[in-house]
C-alpha cells in the first residue's frame, strides 16, 4: 500500500503528457543518472524501455552577445575548469576549516590572473556542472565537502516513454492523503492520515525533508535526537526547469545542448528536445539563487 500525500504518485519524478501531443515531458527529473549497478536501469532492460542520450560532443556555447564559442576557445573552457577542479582538490586537502566554494573560486581566479572573458567561461563552466548539478549556488556550496557524494558510473539516459514507465506495479494506493501521525506498537505501525488509519507490519516513510523538519507528522515514540540532529543539519537546493515549444526551431541542428556565458544569463544551460517530442523544443535549466529569483 502506498499512501500520498498529492494528487499524484511519483513525487521529483512527474510525467506530463498534457503539453506537447501528448508526449511525455518530464517536469521532474530528467534522466537515469549512470546505468552501471543501477537498480533503475535494471528496470529499464526488464520492461525492454527504449531509452536516448545526450551527446555532450556536440554541446555549443555562447557568449553573451552571441558570439559562438569555437573549438579552440571550448577547449580552453574545458581546460580550465579541469585546473580550477585540481586547484579545489589540492585546496581541501589544506582546510582545517570550511569556506564557501565560491570563496575558493575566486582565489583560483585570483592566482590565475583571468581577464573578463576567461572569469565568463570559468563562470558558465561551474554553473552548469556545479550549481546545477548540485541545485545549488557555489556561494552556498561547501567548500571542502561539495562533491563527496557519490553516484552510479555510465552515462545519462532519458526514458522516451516517459520516466513514470519505472514506476513499481501491483501496489494499492491510496492519493490525497497527508500523513499526520506514525505509531510504532509492539507487534505493529499504525498510520493515521488526514482521512484514515492503516496497519501494517512495517512502514518506509519517504516524506520530504521539509515536511520532516515541519514535525507536522507525529512520531510515536519521537525521534530521537540524534536524528532531529542530522535533519538540522541537513539542506537542499533549488532546481528550476522551462519547456519551451516552437513552430521552427532557430538553433543549430546537430547539437543536443548548449549554453549562454554571461552573469546575467537566467538560463545558462539548455537541451534540445526536438527528436524525443517531435516538436521544436528547448528545456533550460538554472539553479540556487538564480533559481530563487524566478
Amino acid at each position: 500500500l502506498i499512501i500520498e500525500a498529492s494528487s499524484r504518485v511519483g513525487g521529483r519524478v512527474h510525467t506530463s503528457r498534457d503539453l506537447i501531443n501528448g508526449k511525455p515531458v518530464e517536469f521532474g527529473a530528467s534522466w537515469i543518472h549512470g546505468a552501471q549497478n543501477n537498480p533503475l536501469w535494471s528496470r529499464v532492460t526488464d520492461r525492454m524501455l527504449k531509452t536516448t542520450s545526450v551527446r555532450k560532443e556536440t554541446e555549443v556555447v555562447f557568449d553573451f552577445n552571441g558570439e559562438e564559442l569555437t573549438v579552440a576557445a571550448l577547449a580552453n573552457k574545458d581546460r580550465q575548469f579541469s585546473d580550477l577542479l585540481a586547484f579545489l582538490e589540492k585546496r581541501r586537502g589544506l582546510m582545517t576549516g570550511d569556506r564557501p566554494l565560491q570563496d575558493l573560486v575566486e582565489e583560483f581566479i585570483a592566482t590565475r590572473k583571468l581577464n573578463a572573458r576567461e572569469r565568463r567561461r570559468l563562470a558558465h563552466s561551474t554553473e552548469v556542472a556545479i550549481a546545477n548539478e548540485y541545485a545549488e549556488s557555489l556561494s552556498r556550496l561547501s567548500g571542502k565537502n561539495w562533491n563527496v557524494d557519490e553516484g552510479f558510473q555510465g552515462g545519462d539516459a532519458s526514458v522516451i516513454a516517459g520516466l513514470d514507465a519505472l514506476f513499481p506495479r501491483g501496489y494499492r494506493i491510496r492519493l490525497n492523503q497527508a500523513v499526520v501521525k506514525i505509531e510504532h506498537r509492539e507487534d505493529l505501525v499504525v498510520v493515521t492520515t488526514d482521512r484514515d488509519t492503516y496497519r501494517a507490519k512495517a512502514v518506509i516513510c519517504t516524506v520530504p525533508l521539509t515536511v520532516l523538519k515541519s514535525e507536522r507528522i507525529e512520531f510515536v515514540p519521537p525521534l530521537d535526537d540524534s536524528r532531529k540532529a542530522a535533519m538540522g543539519r541537513l539542506g537542499f537546493g533549488k532546481l528550476e526547469k522551462i519547456v519551451l515549444s516552437f513552430p521552427k526551431r532557430f538553433w543549430p541542428n546537430d547539437t543536443d545542448l548548449f549554453g549562454v556565458m554571461g552573469d546575467d544569463k537566467v538560463w545558462s544551460e539548455w537541451f534540445d528536445y526536438t527528436e524525443l517530442l517531435g516538436v521544436p523544443t528547448l528545456i533550460g535549466f538554472t539553479a540556487g539563487l538564480k533559481a530563487e529569483a524566478i
